[in-house]
């Protein structure tokens, strides 16, 4: 994941919270199952597990406009 990384700046909302990865195993001949096996990890080694990923601006997306919001960071 990039966030907090140099030169790095996340724009949105808060996601879902939802920071694991689905694995899938097969059980039997027509049988499987999906499994939450994985988390997000930074490389500063900060761990996101079933919390959300806050976003360094947060931005309304049916307000404002996205693009604009970065640009106006981008120029500073």
């Amino acid at each position: 994941m990039f966030k907090n990384q140099e030169n790095v700046h996340v724009f949105g909302q808060n996601s879902a919270g939802f920071t694991s990865a689905s694995t899938l195993f097969y059980i039997a001949e027509n049988y499987h199952m999906y499994l939450a096996t994985n988390k997000i990890v930074t490389l500063s080694g900060e761990t996101y597990l079933d919390q959300p990923i806050i976003p360094d601006t947060s931005v309304n997306f049916k307000e404002e406009d996205v693009i604009e919001v970065a640009k106006g960071w981008l120029l500073k």
